[in-house]
């Protein structure tokens, strides 16, 4: 079989309604349109959207390249909001066959 674990990816950006489309068009060019939920607009101008986990096994190709527009996403992310006052929170859940967690990666 194979070890399955499922990683979405948790978007929160606060205050910016167009840097947040910026970020959420970035997202759907790098990990498809299919795994980037809507834009979800909460309280006190907070708006989130969900990365989806791939449900692929552990070193398979969609899980792969999953990490690899993850990389690609994060280096972008430091590139374009490095001295910027976007706040920009991403939550890592976790869980399947290996262990279950939260990740918070607190502002970037």
């Amino acid at each position: 079989m194979g070890t399955v674990q499922y990683q979405p990816i948790i978007v929160r950006v606060a205050y910016n309604e167009k840097q947040t489309k910026r970020v959420h068009k970035k997202c759907i060019k790098l990990f498809g349109k299919e795994m980037v939920t809507s834009m979800i607009f909460g309280y006190n101008s907070n708006i989130f959207f969900m990365i989806g986990p791939t449900g692929s096994k552990l070193g398979w190709d969609p899980h792969i390249e999953f990490y690899a527009a993850k990389d690609l996403f994060l280096d972008w992310l430091h590139e374009e909001y490095v001295d910027d006052d976007l706040m920009i929170e991403l939550t890592y859940p976790s869980w399947g066959d290996l262990e279950t967690s939260i990740e918070i990666d607190g502002s970037l």
